[in-house]
């Protein structure tokens, strides 16, 4: 655990190392995206968390946060290569980490790399407003606020 002094002399700023929160949160363990939200919250991108880092996670994922709110947070997640655009590298690493890399069509059979392809560009079409290439936030907030489920689907229920 490691003690930071804060802007003043007498706050100190505790850091808890992110091992610790999985331990503590079983249910963030089982996150397909545990890492990212790591990455994401962790205010020193030390691999620990303070307490308002926890406040930030914690709120983003409460049932409560308003849709703008969590898309942005959701964005930011599944911005793999943090380059502040969800490009095609990014949609086929959420769909493998959405999916274990094994979805499975009716036929039984996994998605092949070309199917999978077909599905980021159906995605690309829909939200790429711009024609860019790869979506904005501003895409993205757009997207998930018109989706019913994301609300709740962009939740921890402890």
């Amino acid at each position: 655990m490691q003690h930071l002094v804060g802007e003043d002399e007498f706050t100190v700023v505790q850091r808890v190392p992110w091992e610790s929160v999985l331990d503590a949160f079983p249910e963030i363990r089982a996150n397909p995206f545990v890492d990212r939200l790591c990455e994401v919250f962790s205010s020193k991108k030390d691999n620990c968390v303070s307490f308002e880092d926890m406040l930030d996670l914690f709120s983003a994922l409460a049932p409560s946060c308003p849709v703008e709110c969590k898309a942005k947070w959701a964005f930011r997640i599944f911005d793999f290569n943090d380059s502040n655009a969800l490009e095609t590298e990014d949609l086929h690493e959420l769909i493998d980490r959405l999916t274990n890399g094994k979805v499975i069509r009716e036929d039984g059979k996994y998605l092949s790399e070309t199917e999978k392809q077909h599905i980021i560009d159906i995605i690309m079409s829909e939200v790429d407003l711009d024609f860019t290439g790869s979506i904005v936030t501003v895409e993205f907030v757009h997207a998930v606020s018109k989706m019913p489920d994301f609300c709740s689907s962009f939740t921890l229920k402890l």
